[in-house]
């Protein structure tokens, strides 16, 4: 979760439920509702100006506050709850916004978990995978458990790895010009692949004894995002994407993709860690019975030429331990 000093909100441009997420993660006080907490301090109300299910906050029009006022007081609140000065606060203009934030799925989350152990061979099926038992009988079920998988085995080219876990590229091209289909493309112009060298199930599996694997993989990540050996080897590795697709819809989405690489990869190395989001498809939505995150940038910008077609089936997989 954010920490103060890397809060990204913009006041005027930040969704209640996502403003919710950042509670949690900075000022978590028990007992109480940090939604109504924030709702209550900002007076938030279609009389003050606010809807709870706006999907920004601002003033009304011709309100007599103020943008500035409203600004201003949005700030004070903002700085009470987070216990932090303003001058803390990462402001984002709406063209460096997320496009999708892949959060407050809990009851989605909760259900699609409800219903991987609701088979009776989930809690043997899911044993025998951690211990290698290829010879277990697992249930005949689509996305089930499997003995193998094509990440059973670590691959040998890794862009970045610990003990536990290790980053890898996603085979597709990031650009829909390049396909006949949109969701056979990447999710964004850096989409990433983590995963635990332990055979772990999908995320439904996660538990008190594995889900710190999740936070493993996300301080990998921002750890290695800060070297720019690493941004490169990204980089290279998206560029051999490009490539290994080039057959896929003739030369014409070929080199449209190669003009918006050249676009976009200028401004990786000013990207920052804390705009990316990390996702898990869970059962049975996965498209390899191996647990594995994604690791997306986030930005409208990093997104305009990949697929959103996934979005929806991508859950925060912070919100995802719900054991």
């Amino acid at each position: 979760m954010p920490s103060p000093g890397t809060i990204y909100t913009s006041p005027l441009r930040r969704c209640l439920g996502t403003t919710k997420q950042i509670y949690n993660g900075v000022h978590q006080q028990n007992g109480l509702d940090p939604r109504r907490v924030i709702k209550e301090n900002l007076q938030c109300s279609f009389e003050s100006g606010f809807k709870e299910e706006d999907e920004l906050w601002k003033p009304k029009p011709n309100d007599p506050e103020g943008e500035d006022k409203h600004t201003s007081r949005v700030k004070s609140v903002l700085e009470a709850i987070f216990n932090t000065d303003s001058s803390q606060f990462v402001l984002m203009g709406e063209r460096s916004q997320m496009q999708y934030e892949f959060t407050n799925e809990q009851d989605v989350i909760a259900q699609q978990i409800s219903q991987f152990w609701a088979h009776s061979q989930a809690t043997g099926d899911v044993k025998a995978y951690l211990e290698g038992d290829e010879g277990h009988d697992y249930a005949k079920i689509d996305k089930w458990v499997q003995a193998r998988t094509p990440f059973t085995d670590p691959p040998n080219e890794k862009l970045a790895e610990n003990d536990e876990v290790f980053i890898i590229g996603n085979r597709a091209s990031f650009d829909v010009a390049q396909y006949d289909k949109a969701s056979s493309a990447g999710m964004s112009m850096i989409h990433l692949l983590a995963l635990p060298r332990k055979r772990v199930y999908n995320g439904v599996s996660l538990n008190k004894e594995n889900v710190y694997l999740i936070d493993n993989i996300i301080d990998l990540f921002k750890s290695s995002w800060k070297k720019a050996e690493f941004r490169n080897k990204v980089l290279a590795h998206q560029r051999e994407a490009i490539e290994n697709a080039k057959g896929s819809k003739g030369d014409e989405g070929y080199m449209l993709a190669l003009k918006h690489y050249e676009e976009l990869k200028s401004s990786i190395h000013q990207f920052q860690a804390e705009n990316f989001k990390f996702g898990l498809h869970l059962f049975p939505d996965q498209s390899i019975p191996h647990l594995h995150m994604h690791i997306i940038a986030a930005t409208k910008g990093m997104r305009k030429y990949s697929t959103s077609h996934h979005d929806q089936k991508t859950k925060d997989a912070l919100e995802c331990n719900l054991s």
